[in-house]
C-alpha cells in the first residue's frame, strides 16, 4: 500500500515541489521521508516474518517496530505541518493549517498511536506470548 500511494502521488509532489521557493529542502525532505517509510515497512514484514517462523528475539524486535512505527507516524504528521508552513502563502497559512489538524493525518497519528499501545500492551503482558516465545 505504501508503494501504491507513493507512486499515485509521486507526479503530484514533484509539480508542487517543483513551484516551491524551496524546492531542494522539500526535495531532500521529500526522499527522506518516503525512504524512512519504505524502511518502516519492509523492517514490519521482517518482523512479521520472525513472529510467524517463531524466531529468538521476534518479540523484541515487535516492539521496537512498533515503537518505530509510532515514531515514524510523528514525523509524517510532523512533516506535513512543515510542507504546509514552506508551501502556504502565508495570508492562508491558518486556514491551511486549521484545516490539515482537523483532518485524516492527525486521526492516523491517534489511531496508529491506540494500535500500538494495544499491542505493545500485549506482547508485554501476554502469557502466550511468553509461553510461545520463551
Amino acid at each position: 500500500m505504501h508503494l501504491a500511494n507513493f507512486i499515485r502521488s509521486f507526479a503530484h509532489n514533484q509539480e508542487l515541489l517543483a513551484a516551491s521557493r524551496h524546492r531542494y529542502s522539500l526535495y531532500q525532505f521529500y526522499f527522506v521521508e518516503a525512504s524512512l517509510g519504505f524502511t518502516v515497512y519492509g523492517y514490519s514484514i521482517f518482523v512479521g516474518i520472525e513472529l510467524w517462523r517463531i524466531r529468538e528475539g521476534a518479540v523484541r524486535r515487535a516492539k521496537r517496530l512498533l515503537l518505530t512505527l509510532l515514531a515514524f507516524r510523528f514525523l509524517d504528521f510532523t512533516m506535513g505541518l512543515m510542507w504546509l508552513i514552506l508551501m502556504t502563502a502565508e495570508r492562508s497559512r491558518s486556514l491551511a493549517l486549521s484545516h490539515y489538524l482537523q483532518g485524516a493525518v492527525p486521526e492516523t497519528l491517534v489511531r496508529t498511536a491506540i494500535y500500538v499501545g494495544i499491542w505493545y500492551f500485549y506482547l508485554v503482558k501476554s502469557e502466550r506470548v511468553r509461553a510461545t516465545y520463551a
